[in-house]
């Protein structure tokens, strides 16, 4: 199934590993910009760069715990 996602904007929790990290990458497949959030910056880091690699990838790292609301709430904006 192929889903155009193109124009589109997700903010995933935990973006960077199990779940989250495999969200994180199909909506980016799918043509999605992808902001992401989680605690370990080299993780952040190489989802990001792995990504953006990609021909047409937006992704933008964002080191947080979403575990605190003013942070998540920071990240958000």
């Amino acid at each position: 199934m192929e889903i155009d996602l193109r124009g589109k904007v997700a903010f995933i929790t935990g973006g960077t590993k199990g779940i989250g990290g495999a969200i994180t990458e199909v909506l980016a497949e799918c043509g999605a910009d992808v902001a992401f959030i989680a605690r370990n910056f080299d993780d952040l880091k190489d989802m990001e760069v792995r990504i953006n690699s990609r021909s047409g990838g937006r992704a933008f790292a964002i080191q947080g715990d979403v575990s605190d609301a003013s942070c998540l709430r920071n990240a958000v904006e």
